[in-house]
């Protein structure tokens, strides 16, 4: 009898070798591209099924709080969804996914972010959301930099939680967390740097990037500190690419400074789904930051319902019902090219557009 159950601390090793065979079937180590994902102390949140002494299955999250404007909200970062050839078809990776969902919400997670599009996770009700641009930058139109670029060692961790506490929307990343990604090299699921710029008062940003080489552009997945220092760092940080590709983070209003050089700023999508797992926790999560946003008229009159179901928004006697599966694009935004959420006629049309879109949390170095 299959059995679907978190793993075993001696057991992740087993599971290593599952999504090593599923995803990296030419060569390749996803223990040590994920070394937080498959800690041993995280074994329980690698939900999978289990037969006769062997994983045939798997579905994995990380927890790790966001802070999205200052509301500090509990997440769940889910991937490397897969099923041993030998049992596709089975229903493995629906009772998984089902199964992370529960205990995600067990240990306090409001937000789910999904490490792909496919129809298994459209069916449990996540959706595309959040709206993302990368400024496409010619490396020899960039200004020759009079500061210093290298390479982050362990001993700049202090510097970087402290570069990556002044963003908006970002990840909570303790220093064994940051020691951790130094140590895999990897962002993204590519090779990657982390770079540090420094002016002679000290460190002002860091870069987490994508190699490229001649041929292919180097991309920053993700970057902290003063946009003006990032600037400075990308040459240098690219290598010998012809290109370097930036993703703007969520929150940051000085991000035209980096596409000034552009050839191209492309819109898209956060790369994965989206869903809102336990609305009413969300919702007490994020409510000051849409207080501040609506005034104290939305604080003393928007009444707010929320189960696991759907969210009810009442306001001056009106009221609209949001299912979960569609929470996300109404909080976040459509992505580019799809389609928007439909507000229903009446007070609420005006209102909502007030109170969202709310930045969505890029993953940079928390991918999995």
């Amino acid at each position: 009898m299959a059995e679907v159950r978190g793993s075993a601390p001696e057991e992740v090793p087993a599971v290593v070798d599952l999504c090593n065979r599923v995803f990296r079937p030419k060569g390749g180590d996803m223990g040590a591209e994920f070394p937080l994902l498959y800690h041993p102390d995280n074994a329980a949140r690698l939900r999978t099924v289990w037969e006769g002494g062997r994983v045939f299955s798997h579905a994995g999250y990380l927890e790790r709080q966001a802070w999205i404007l200052g509301a500090r909200v509990q997440t769940a970062a889910v991937g490397a969804v897969c099923t041993h050839p030998e049992r596709r078809g089975e229903g493995f990776a629906s009772q998984t996914m089902a199964d992370l969902e529960r205990q995600a919400r067990t240990d306090g997670c409001s937000l789910m972010l999904v490490s792909g599009s496919r129809s298994l996770y459209l069916r449990q009700g996540c959706r595309r959301a959040g709206h993302f641009e990368t400024a496409q930058i010619p490396v020899g139109s960039l200004p020759v930099s009079t500061a210093t670029v290298r390479k982050a060692e362990e001993a700049d961790i202090p510097s970087l939680i402290r570069m990556q506490q002044s963003s908006p929307v970002r990840f909570e990343r303790s220093a064994d967390d940051w020691r951790a990604h130094l140590r895999s090299g990897f962002i993204m699921c590519a090779p990657a740097d982390t770079w540090l710029v420094e002016w002679p008062e000290g460190p002002a940003a860091y870069l987490g990037v994508q190699r490229g080489s001649k041929e292919r552009a180097a991309s920053v997945q993700e970057y902290g500190g003063s946009t003006m220092a990032v600037i400075h760092g990308l040459a240098a940080a690219a290598g010998e690419a012809a290109r370097i590709d930036v993703l703007r983070m969520p929150g940051d209003y000085t991000f035209p400074l980096l596409g000034a050089t552009a050839e191209n700023r492309p819109q898209r999508a956060f790369g994965g789904t989206v869903k809102i797992i336990d609305p009413p926790r969300f919702f007490d999560s994020i409510q000051d930051v849409l207080f501040e946003r609506g005034g104290e008229e939305v604080a003393d009159g928007l009444l707010l319902a929320a189960d696991l179901d759907r969210v009810t928004f009442e306001w001056e006697g009106h009221e609209m019902d949001v299912p979960t599966a569609e929470l996300s694009r109404l909080v976040f935004g459509a992505g580019p090219g799809d389609p928007p959420f439909e507000m229903s006629e009446g007070p609420l049309e005006s209102l909502l557009p007030r109170l969202f879109p709310i930045p969505l949390p890029c993953y940079g170095y928390n991918y999995i």
